[in-house]
């Protein structure tokens, strides 16, 4: 149908073939964003009570608050990918390709929901 046609034209697709729309963007950077919101705030604490009246403490409590929230998200987001750090090159080449196996393998279930 039409609309399936400009859902389709207007949703990009994540490496493991999931929709990339306002949820997955959500999800996915609202730790980012806490946290600059965060160093914004620790940037106007210095100039907050004496050009706009908002006591020093307050914006910073504020922003130390919003930083560990961004933080929980950004650890909980939901499309990470669960690497270890190594500095062993066959561990590498072997995760990266039971990585690259495992997004052939979503894009091939993918493919085989679009044809059905």
């Amino acid at each position: 149908s039409a609309q399936t046609t400009l859902t389709h034209v207007f949703t990009r697709t994540h490496a493991h073939a999931r929709p990339m729309n306002f949820s997955y963007y959500f999800r996915q950077y609202i730790g980012f964003i806490l946290a600059v919101l965060s160093f914004a705030g620790v940037a106007f604490a210095g100039v907050s009570e004496r050009d706009y009246g908002i006591p020093t403490n307050t914006v910073l409590y504020a922003s130390v608050g919003a930083c560990f929230v961004g933080l929980a998200f950004h650890e909980c987001r939901p499309f990470q990918r669960k690497a270890r750090m190594t500095f062993s090159k066959e561990e590498h080449d072997q995760e990266w390709a039971a990585f690259k196996a495992e997004v052939a393998a979503a894009q091939a279930e993918a493919d085989g929901k679009k044809t059905d």
